[in-house]
């Protein structure tokens, strides 16, 4: 009887972890100077390498991409934590593998998280969309909890808008009414900033 009560509260406690959504943080809401937005799309994601949630992130991003149209103009980056403290290759994990395989995405290496902070992105897998000029048009993540493959509502109105299907505005009240929650590993903890303040 107790191991049955043990499986209950154990499975109970994974449920409610892979269903409860990461900080949303404060996105910018505009491009940082310097980006490169004059006339296309430019869609960065943020990801923890050591973060097994992110995998179906990546997934359900590569998969995004290419089923949008042959002339689509969207420039993708993703940005890999990595503290400065580590070796040089701690960020190359199997989550980096495959963000290296999308056709057409750049990863970049994120020292202590500068570019996660100068975004004001907090968690695994948060995606921010910016069209042409700069504007912010998408924010949040594209899986439906933690580890979840397949169709999400942020992953959905992503496709919507780089296909030209959905308005900046009705975008805009998606991310108002929470749609776009984001599933996965804080990416700069705590211990990290208060060790980057102290170097």
């Amino acid at each position: 009887m107790i191991w049955l009560v043990l499986l209950l509260v154990s499975g109970g406690f994974l449920w409610h972890y892979s269903t409860a959504p990461g900080a949303v943080g404060a996105p910018v809401t505009k491009a940082p100077a310097g980006m490169d937005v004059d006339t296309h799309f430019r869609l960065v994601m943020f990801l923890h390498p050591h973060c097994s949630c992110s995998r179906s992130s990546v997934g359900n991003l590569n998969h995004i991409l290419q089923t949008l149209p042959a002339d689509s103009d969207v420039d993708v980056d993703l940005y890999f934590f990595r503290p400065e403290t580590v070796p040089a290759d701690w960020h190359e994990t199997t989550l980096w593998t495959e963000a290296r395989r999308i056709p057409g995405a750049v990863c970049h290496v994120d020292p202590d998280g500068r570019r996660t902070t100068e975004f004001g992105v907090a968690t695994s897998g948060h995606v921010l969309l910016f069209a042409p000029g700069g504007a912010r048009v998408f924010s949040g993540g594209i899986t439906s909890g933690r580890g979840h493959d397949g169709e999400n509502p942020g992953g959905e109105s992503l496709s919507r808008l780089l296909c030209g299907l959905e308005s900046a505005f009705e975008s805009r009240l998606a991310i108002e009414q929470n749609s776009f929650a984001v599933y996965g590993c804080e990416i700069v903890s705590t211990a990290d900033d208060e060790n980057r303040k102290t170097q």
